[in-house]
C-alpha cells in the first residue's frame, strides 16, 4: 500500500509544484505528507475507543516491591504449570513440538512462528507491545497477578550488568544468575526458576529443558570485540532518543543494537541458544521468550519507544520503513539486494499493516498501539 500511495504521489506531484520535472523528493518529504493525512484518521479512531478506566503502572524491577517481584515469578511459574494444547496445525520441518507444553510455552511458540513479522525492523517495535499486552493480561486472567508490569532498564547496570538486581539469586524474589555451563548444559542453579524439590520451571521448546543462561561481555567469547555493554549506556541510549525526530526506522534500527546485546550478553534461551543435546544443524529456532527476563527487557524497549515517541512532537505517530533523508535516486542506486538484505529497506510499510499474532490474539493495524494509553492498552510506565 505504502509503495503505491508513494509512486501515485510522485506520479500526481499535486502536493509538490513541478515535481515531474525535478529531482524526487526525499523520501521522508513524502512520508510525512502521508503521515499528516494519516494523523486525522488515527485520531479518528482513537476517540472511537472507549477511554482508559485507569492506566496500569509499569515499573522498574528494583523498584518493585519484594511481594510484587515475588508475585510476578509466582504468575509466570502458573503460566509454566498450566497444560496447554494448542489448535494451529503448524508444524515445520526442524521444530521439535513435545507433547507436554503449557499456557507458558505458548509464549515461546508463537514468538518463534512469527519471528520474520515480529523482527522485520519497521514492525519490531510494534508488534512486540501487543504481544507484551498480551502476556502481561494472561499473567492476571490466569494466574491472577494483580501488581506493575516490570522492565529492567538495563542502561542502569551497565557499568555492572552482571550484578544488576535482574539476576538476584533469592529462591523467591530473584529471577536467578547465569548457568552452571560446564556441569549442566547451563542451566541456571539459583534464584525461584531453579530447578528444586517440589518446583519445577521446565520449558518445552525447543525440546523440554531448565532455564539456561550463558551471559558474557564478549559475543562468541571474542575478547578482540567492543564489550557488549557499551551498546545501551545511558549516554548511548539518550543520544539515540534526541536523534532523528520524526524518522521511526533510523531510531528504532539505532535501539535494536542495545536489544540484541542484552540478549547476547545474557546468552542461553534469551539468546536462541538450543540445548547441547539439539545438533546445531536443528537450531534455527527464536523461543527467546523462555526467560522471563525477556519480558522485563521487552518491556524496557517498549518504554524507550514510549520516551521517544513523546520527545519530539514528529515522533508519536511516525512509521517508516527506511530512512527518511533518502532520495528515490538513492534509494534505486542501492540495488535490490543492498536494499532488502543489507538495510532491510521497505517502501510498502505502512501503519495499516494488520500485524499477525497467530492463534493468540486478532490482528491488530501498527497505527492502533502508537497510543499506550487508549483502547485495549491501558498502560502508563512510572
Amino acid at each position: 500500500m505504502m509503495l503505491f500511495t508513494l509512486l501515485s504521489l510522485v506520479a500526481a506531484s499535486s502536493w509538490l509544484p513541478g515535481l515531474l520535472c525535478a529531482p524526487a523528493p526525499p523520501y521522508g518529504e513524502i512520508v510525512q505528507h502521508l503521515q499528516t493525512e494519516e494523523t486525522t484518521q488515527s485520531q479518528e479512531t482513537a476517540q472511537s475507543h472507549l477511554k482508559c478506566d485507569s492506566l496500569m503502572p509499569r515499573r522498574e524491577w528494583r523498584s518493585l516491591e519484594p511481594e510484587d517481584r515475588a508475585a510476578w515469578i509466582s504468575a509466570v511459574k502458573c503460566l509454566a504449570s498450566q497444560r496447554y494444547r494448542r489448535l494451529s496445525s503448524h508444524q515445520s520441518s526442524n521444530e521439535y513440538s513435545p507433547e507436554d507444553r503449557s499456557l507458558y510455552d505458548e509464549f515461546a511458540y508463537t514468538h518463534n512462528k512469527m519471528h520474520d513479522t515480529a523482527h522485520t525492523i519497521e514492525y519490531f517495535l510494534p508488534w512486540h507491545r501487543w504481544f507484551l499486552n498480551l502476556f502481561d493480561k494472561k499473567l492476571r486472567a490466569t494466574c491472577g497477578y494483580s501488581g506493575p508490569t516490570p522492565y529492567w532498564d538495563w542502561t542502569l547496570d551497565s557499568a555492572d550488568p552482571f550484578h544488576a538486581p535482574v539476576f538476584d539469586g533469592n529462591p523467591v524474589t530473584g529471577l536467578g544468575s547465569t548457568g552452571e555451563c560446564q556441569l549442566k548444559d547451563c542451566h541456571i542453579v539459583d534464584g525461584a526458576l531453579a530447578p528444586s524439590p517440589g518446583s519445577q520451571f521446565i520449558l518445552a521448546y525447543p525440546i523440554p529443558h531448565p532455564l539456561r543462561r550463558n551471559m558474557t561481555l564478549y559475543l562468541y567469547g571474542d575478547v578482540t570485540r567492543p564489550p557488549l555493554n557499551e551498546t545501551f549506556t545511558p549516554d548511548r541510549v539518550q543520544s539515540i532518543i534526541e536523534t532523528s525526530p520524526g524518522d521511526f526506522y533510523t531510531f528504532q534500527e539505532a535501539i535494536q543494537h542495545s536489544h540484541n546485546s542484552v540478549h547476547q550478553l545474557v546468552g542461553g534461551d534469551l539468546n536462541e541458544q538450543c540445548p547441547g543435546s539439539i545438533p546445531p544443524e536443528l537450531c534455527r529456532v527464536s523461543y527467546t521468550t523462555n526467560d522471563p527476563i525477556f519480558w522485563l527487557h521487552h518491556a524496557q524497549m517498549d518504554r524507550l519507544w514510549s520516551v521517544w515517541q513523546r520527545r519530539h512532537p514528529a515522533n508519536f505517530r511516525a512509521f517508516n520503513g527506511m530512512p527518511l533523508n533518502i532520495t528515490w535516486d538513492d534509494y534505486m542506486q542501492l540495488g535490490d539486494d543492498i536494499r532488502k538484505n543489507t538495510h532491510n529497506y521497505d517502501l510498502h510499510a505502512s501503519s495499516d499493516f494488520m500485524m499477525n499474532f497467530d492463534a493468540m490474539s486478532k490482528g491488530v493495524r501498527v497505527r492502533d498501539v502508537f497510543n499506550h494509553q487508549i483502547g485495549e492498552l491501558c498502560y502508563e510506565y512510572v
